[in-house]
């Protein structure tokens, strides 16, 4: 039945052997790309550090995960346990980010301590993660370690003073 569908078409609208195989390659190429941009390989250790803060704040397992090596999964579940994402509400002006220092630990491997900071009226906030220990490895910098975790909510400035740094 299937043979009669195809032979029903005329021969315009068939595609010859060389349009199909080019067709197939495209497809094959856009997968490929896809599948590539779904796994990131990081190449800045600032950014690997960062992304682990905004992982806390937005409660997001995986991306901590994904951040990580496979021996921290389990203290990332852990840490991660009842948290709830934290939104930063818009007022009539806010301002968001991670602010911090990296220094080089070794060739590769750097120390950072960053601060995730909410300034809006609404929802001030500020949550800081000292002495992310990211190293280079064959996928990329990954997170091996991290000191210890504080939030302030209702404050958005003086992370470090509220916490005690």
């Amino acid at each position: 039945m299937l043979k009669h569908m195809v032979d029903d078409f005329s021969p315009s609208d068939k595609l010859k052997g060389s349009n199909r195989y080019a067709l197939c390659k495209l497809t094959l190429c856009l997968y490929i790309m896809l599948l590539a941009s779904c796994t990131k390989h990081y190449d800045d250790p600032a950014v690997v550090a960062s992304e682990l803060v905004y992982a806390f704040v937005d409660a997001d397992v995986r991306k901590a995960q994904s951040l990580t090596v496979l021996e921290q999964w389990d203290r990332i579940e852990e840490q991660m346990e009842g948290r709830e994402p934290f939104k930063c509400r818009e007022g009539e002006w806010d301002t968001t980010g991670t602010s911090g220092t990296c220094y080089h630990a070794a060739d590769n491997e750097r120390d950072c301590g960053l601060v995730y900071q909410c300034a809006s009226e609404r929802t001030p906030y500020c949550l800081l993660v000292n002495d992310i220990l990211v190293r280079e490895t064959e996928n990329g910098w990954k997170v091996y370690d991290w000191g210890s975790i504080c939030e302030a909510f209702n404050h958005s400035y003086r992370c470090e003073e509220l916490c005690g740094n």
